[in-house]
């Protein structure tokens, strides 16, 4: 018997592990199950365009056959043994999987790599979301909050409806129940922020602690891969094998299967001043109902956990991500669009059946191919032109890395964190905090903040901790989790699902 949506709108990796193991289900229905329902809400139904491409459908129901074989003959690859899950297009999967590998562009249709990157052998994965701005790309279109309803756009605040961030496809995808967890990516705020915008617990590690292998990024200083679950076990999970991936580096220390402590009484945490610490207008315009609200969500979880015991620093004082320069120029632009060519073509240079190699062809296609490329939700490329106009040498790139990491890191969240003997650092995730994180290096989640009205657009807290701290940020997560914090599933979903008129309850 095949799961409904409604099913897997709430159902967990740990969840599905459970009824894999006690015999309940099978790999192939479940598969069977997110198929059909990707099938109806992907680019019909509610036409949420989470899903960029998945692996054909005899080669993974296939596949999922074998996974099942494999568990009735006690030959299980892992805890998570045929869970499927998403992961973001600028992940290379091998052709023989049945997926392209376009980075959401039509540039790289029938580009080939030249096999799974690390992360992809470490965690089999069967559907890929999309990679550009807000969600939208040329191949994928312009993905759309689950929480949102589409006759309502034009009464809510600019950007307010936005998912949010180049992995909104792997938020989206989650919440809506097209997979369990998924991988996404960020260079500043890019997971994060659509994870918060669909109600999500994530994690992107300390810069450098997850292999990018056979991934496409900006920056060898802010990019990593970092996971999205509905649930702290699930996310730990995920984390924990990410941080496996490194060839070489130590293995992580236990972060799953009850290793989390879930009391919040002993935590020392630093709250900023919300008003301080907004996004930049041209992102999100915020009217005074939006801060009222964010306000009031934010002193709530202050409330929370100073009443569960925990001891609060409130205002924390930190530098503003715009303080942050470099030779008179935004450290953070310099360093972003500076390293961004050079790893393109790094990139570019492996994969096989194309004759795209680096920026300048990616522009060239598009400007050949208007048609294909531009769209209103991207008109032009000015983000790429940008990056090739920089031309900063490698010298002054390295250079700029180290003076951000002693700035940021050193002297910013970790002297804040060690002079106030933290345990983490907490701001909303409506803001560019994820900017300092990305210049110090450090780890950056996003826990569900609340909902707000009129839209029911979800928004999030950032936590963040020192270097290599991943468990502090999940310990954190999952104390907020069990003080009693329930997530609310996207009412729109759920009312097509359903017909429940009182969806908004759930």
């Amino acid at each position: 018997m095949q799961l409904s949506g409604t099913n897997l709108l709430s159902l967990t990796a740990t969840d599905l592990r459970d009824m894999l193991d006690q015999g309940a289900i099978t790999s192939k229905i479940l598969i069977q199950s997110y198929l059909n329902h990707i099938s109806a809400h992907n680019r019909q139904g509610m036409g949420l365009r989470a899903i960029i491409d998945v692996a054909p459908e005899a080669n993974i129901l296939k596949l999922a056959e074998e996974l099942d074989f494999e568990r009735q003959a006690g030959k299980s690859r892992g805890p998570f043994h045929g869970v499927p899950l998403v992961i973001k297009d600028t992940i290379n999967t091998d052709s023989k999987l049945g997926m392209d590998t376009t980075l959401g562009s039509y540039a790289l249709r029938g580009a080939r790599p030249p096999g799974n990157s690390r992360v992809v052998q470490a965690e089999f994965g069967s559907n890929k979301s999309p990679d550009f701005v807000a969600g939208f790309s040329p191949v994928g279109g312009q993905t759309r909050s689950a929480y949102i309803e589409r006759g309502d756009l034009a009464t809510f605040p600019e950007n307010h409806e936005s998912p949010m961030g180049s992995s909104s496809g792997s938020a989206v995808a989650v919440s809506a129940g097209f997979s369990p967890w998924s991988i996404g990516a960020e260079t500043n705020g890019s997971l994060n922020s659509p994870a918060s915008r669909a109600s999500l617990y994530a994690l992107k590690p300390t810069v450098g602690s997850v292999s990018d292998d056979g991934v496409f990024k900006l920056t060898d200083a802010f990019d990593s891969l970092g996971a999205m679950a509905k649930c702290v076990d699930d996310l730990a999970a995920l984390t924990e094998i990410l941080l496996s991936t490194v060839p070489g580096r130590l293995p992580p220390s236990k972060i799953s299967d009850g290793a989390l402590r879930q009391k919040i009484k002993g935590l020392r945490l630093g709250f900023v001043d919300a008003d301080q610490w907004l996004l930049p207008e041209s992102i999100l315009k915020a009217d005074e109902s939006y801060l009222k609200q964010r306000r009031a969500h934010y002193q709530q979880a202050i409330n929370r956990m100073k009443n569960s015991g925990a001891m609060i620093i409130h205002p924390l004082d930190l530098r503003q991500a715009s303080e942050y320069t470099f030779e008179g120029q935004s450290a953070y632009s310099l360093i972003r669009y500076g390293q961004w060519p050079a790893l393109a073509r790094k990139y570019l240079s492996t994969l096989l059946n194309t004759n795209i190699r680096s920026l300048e062809d990616i522009i060239a296609f598009s400007e050949e191919n208007p048609d294909l490329e531009c769209y209103p939700e991207a008109p032009d490329q000015q983000s790429l032109i940008k990056a090739l106009k920089q031309n900063t040498s490698p010298e002054l790139l390295a250079r700029a890395v180290t003076a951000m990491r002693k700035a940021a890191a050193d002297d910013g969240l970790g002297k804040a964190i060690d002079d106030h003997k933290l345990d983490a650092l907490i701001a909303p995730t409506d803001s560019d905090i994820s900017t300092v994180a990305a210049l110090a290096g450090y780890p950056i989640g996003t826990m569900p903040l609340g909902y707000l009205e009129p839209s029911g657009r979800p928004h999030g807290l950032s936590v963040l901790a020192k270097a290599d701290c991943e468990k502090n940020i999940l310990e954190v997560m999952r104390a907020w989790e069990a003080s009693g914090f329930e997530r609310r599933l996207p009412p729109p979903l759920v009312k097509q699902l359903t017909g429940d008129l009182d969806s908004s309850a759930l």
